[in-house]
């Protein structure tokens, strides 16, 4: 098995017109553009978003609205330098300011929030550490007609006279093959409707969803408001504390009156959830029993924090364990294990706890895995790794994604709030992004407490001797050298839901095994550049010094060389 190195000179300026800036003069990224100028190379940090369906990997979202807000998003932009961010083959490539860089311990902190048509938003919270010079990111998005694996959709419509709800109605979703665990809302006969402005709406008809998620499931953890991690602000009577969150089950729950968005109700809504048969109540380390105590909380879009709103008890009704709340406005809606408490989360709308609001955040820490790979020099590989906690069946994937290694290599993971307590796992696969994983090969425990180093051995057959490809994008009247960029492979001619992600190239390089690029094979490769998408096809030779070429655009040729 071998490896190769390929050489890229891709013209990955960001260069915008009318801008008199040089690059020894970067702009403060207070406008909504930065003249990066000159070569990709300036470019220190970056960020390259994956975004697809949650129910299939292989398909990308389309057609979406991305925003970028919170704390430091002056410093985010699209990586041609500008602020318009949208997606493409459901990729999306954010750039820091270079200009600015994260301080040690002081992440930058920013969200991203997407809505596409069909599919439920989301909301999420990125931090960048200093350490974080490329990260890879995919983000599923829950098609509402075709919810992922543990999730099942119910729809109703009922009349309304006057804008009131005459008779009590129930909207059900059952337990059915993969999915263990049903719920249901109730809505009270007298129940009025308001908008997210207070006003009554009194149109004739009530259109009611709910998607109901199994909090067991991995497939709908990946998509759970919060994702199974610590939380740095839960306010409760007793005060603001973190917690760990694991999820027993969660829903999204959306109405609408004639067409008008409903938030709130006169009369609270019933929330009801069936608890798994299997499902570990932490306190006691047993299956839950009725008696059990939950928490109902809820989270509002203007509020960076989870607010605890009402105590519950687990009850039996009709031989299936329940936990029962109410709200009087709309919400997704957990059960999770907090801090060894279970809580019933109430959300609205947020995919992660923090916005990006400067708000006081808890304990930083750090994990550092250091590699050893014995008799292969400088080979190095990359695979798809999760750092993941998992306790009494609920697993929690903190972070994931492609991370290169070699011998003496390291890895780190930065975190909040985690007890020093608290044991983890890494999981390394045999595949380069989630959505070709491949076999896992190797579980490691990892030393408990925060700012611990780790030492993980790999067998060296997974590594290889090097090949090298060179690479050029050439204009009629340039070339650029040694760009940074993210790369995709597929079979040529083969569908474009094949595509792999294989690797980031940085100053010009990427290091790839045989096992994804074989020897005679031809492929095509595309990349993402301001927005647009770049291709090329190439026939892979280890016996002589490959050469990949990426044509470029008449008006990318302009910015980069003039006339």
């Amino acid at each position: 098995m071998k490896k190769i190195y390929i050489l890229f000179g891709l013209a990955m300026a960001l260069v915008i017109s009318g801008c008199e800036k040089s690059p020894q003069d970067i702009i403060d990224s207070s406008g909504e553009y930065v003249n990066i100028a000159d070569g990709f190379s300036l470019i220190n940090y970056s960020m390259q978003l994956n975004v697809v369906d949650a129910a299939d990997y292989r398909f990308p979202v389309e057609d979406a609205t991305v925003t970028v807000e919170g704390y430091d998003a002056d410093l985010i932009f699209e990586s041609g330098g500008s602020r318009e961010f949208k997606l493409t083959r459901g990729q999306l490539q954010l750039v820091v300011n270079p200009s600015f860089e994260p301080e040690e311990g002081n992440p930058l902190n920013f969200t991203v929030i997407i809505n596409a048509p069909g599919y439920l938003p989301v909301r999420k919270e990125f931090r960048m550490f200093n350490t974080d010079k490329e990260k890879f990111v995919t983000l599923p998005m829950v098609n509402i007609s075709n919810p992922p694996s543990g999730a099942a959709v119910a729809t109703e419509q009922f009349s309304l006279t006057g804008g009131e709800l005459t008779t009590t109605e129930i909207i059900t979703v059952n337990a059915s093959g993969d999915k263990v665990m049903g719920g249901s809302i109730t809505i009270p006969a007298g129940t009025k409707f308001y908008d997210v402005n207070g006003n009554q709406l009194t149109g004739g008809t009530l259109d009611v969803q709910m998607i109901h998620f199994d909090g067991t499931n991995d497939a709908c953890i990946a998509v759970m408001p919060g994702g199974g991690i610590y939380k740095d602000l839960i306010s409760t009577p007793d005060g603001v504390f973190a917690g760990k969150v694991f999820p027993v089950s969660f829903a999204d729950v959306q109405m609408f009156v004639s067409g008008t968005k409903v938030k709130t109700f006169n009369n609270p809504i019933e929330i009801a959830t069936e608890i798994a048969p299997d499902a570990i109540n932490i306190n006691t380390q047993t299956t839950f029993m009725v008696g059990d105590e939950l928490t109902l909380s809820s989270y509002d879009e203007e509020k960076p924090y989870l607010s605890v709103e009402e105590t519950l008890v687990v009850e039996e009704v009709n031989g299936t364990l329940m936990a029962i709340g109410h709200t009087s406005h709309l919400t997704h809606f957990e059960i999770e294990i907090i801090d060894g408490s279970v809580f019933i989360a109430v959300w609205d709308g947020a995919i992660d706890l923090l916005g990006g609001s400067g708000l006081p955040l808890s304990e930083n820490c750090n994990k550092v895995i250091n590699f050893t790979v014995p008799g292969t020099g400088t080979s190095e590989r990359t695979f798809y790794m999760e750092f993941v906690e998992e306790q009494y069946g609920l697993k929690n994937v903190y972070t994931s994604g492609p991370k290169t290694v070699y011998n003496g290599s390291s890895v780190s993971y930065h975190y909040y709030g985690y007890p020093n307590e608290s044991d983890y796992e890494l999981h390394i696969y045999e595949g380069v992004d989630q959505t070709h994983k491949g076999n896992l090969l190797y579980t490691f425990d990892l030393d408990s407490g925060c700012d611990t180093n780790n030492t993980v051995t790999l067998d060296a057959s997974l590594f290889s001797s090097d090949i090298i490809f060179k690479g050029s994008a050439s204009c009629a009247n340039g070339t650029v050298e040694k760009p940074s960029f993210y790369l995709y492979q597929k079979p040529a001619g083969a569908s474009l839901w094949e595509y792999i992600y294989i690797g980031h190239v940085e100053d010009g390089q990427l290091t790839i095994n045989s096992d994804i690029t074989q020897d005679g094979q031809t492929y095509d490769y595309w990349t993402l550049y301001n927005n647009k998408i770049y291709e090329t096809t190439y026939t892979v030779d280890y016996s002589e010094a490959n050469q990949l070429d990426f044509p470029l655009d008449a008006n990318t040729c302009m910015s980069l060389f003039g006339s």
